[in-house]
């Protein structure tokens, strides 16, 4: 099953807005290998870390969604020019410690 631009935008704010933090504390990608992009090139913890993806129609409807998220809200994440025909999934990860790229010192909550 596939969704729409504003099917993932609306599920995106939903998972963004039920567990908090500012939009930059949130990284948005596209990938077509959501497993090896969350979890091997991020180093996302699976069981532990809030993260989440979405399959779109196209290449060009995920670059929809990655622009608005990075250049709209001010998430973190890659660049909406450069993706890849085959980038049709649209990804999203709260950044913390241990992932790719960190969570920034300053944005880390104070134990």
């Amino acid at each position: 099953m596939v969704f729409s631009v504003q099917q993932i935008k609306y599920e995106f704010l939903g998972y963004i807005k039920g567990l908090g933090g500012r939009f930059e504390d949130w990284y948005v990608g596209v990938t077509d290998d959501p497993e090896q992009a969350l979890f091997a090139l991020h180093g996302i913890e699976r069981s532990t870390d809030p993260w989440i993806y979405k399959p779109a129609l196209t290449a060009r409807a995920s670059a929809t969604v990655l622009k608005y998220f990075r250049e709209i809200l001010k998430t973190d994440g890659a660049d909406p020019g450069l993706v890849p025909d085959e980038a049709t999934i649209v990804f999203l990860f709260r950044k913390g410690a241990g992932t790719m790229p960190p969570m920034s010192p300053s944005a880390r909550p104070v134990e």
